[in-house]
């Protein structure tokens, strides 16, 4: 039983010391405590956790949200907001069918470029982001001129 706390604490002041090491341990070696720290300084390293909890993957996507992808499933819908909204990038992710017309008015009330990562959005949000930031109008000057309202 001493061996096990041992053990413990080597792996908890290897991983303090140099937390890129976690994907060499098992992890029933590491407690919680110890894999938070290795989140917050490598959060890509959650893909090597079993199970995280939602807290913890929040962590991981708000410090690098391309996380997002190694996150669980159950967990990517709650937190695709924060990821999309660090990086538009993102959105391309989800599918289409996943955004509702709120989240999408958000994103693109939160940065307006972001309606340039949507596949096939309607003009309707296009036009909206060019009234939020006439800059857009570059990557859509087509629409300006047209008079169909869809």
């Amino acid at each position: 039983m001493e061996d096990k706390y041992y053990i413990r604490d080597k792996v908890r002041s290897i991983l303090m010391e140099d937390p890129s090491l976690f994907p060499a341990f098992k992890t029933s070696f590491v407690d919680a405590k110890t894999i938070s720290h290795v989140i917050y300084k490598y959060p890509n390293l959650i893909a090597h956790v079993k199970n995280p909890g939602f807290e913890l993957c929040k962590m991981a996507v708000e410090l690098e949200p391309a996380t997002i992808k190694s996150i669980p499933s159950k967990y990517q819908k709650p937190l695709k907001m924060i990821a999309c909204k660090k990086n538009p990038e993102l959105i391309g992710y989800f599918l289409e069918e996943s955004w509702s017309h709120d989240e999408i008015l958000e994103l693109i009330d939160y940065r307006p470029s972001s309606v340039r990562y949507f596949k096939n959005i309607g003009k309707r949000y296009i036009k909206y982001a060019i009234s939020l930031d006439p800059n857009l109008e570059l990557y859509y000057p087509c629409l300006l001129y047209t008079s169909d309202a869809a």
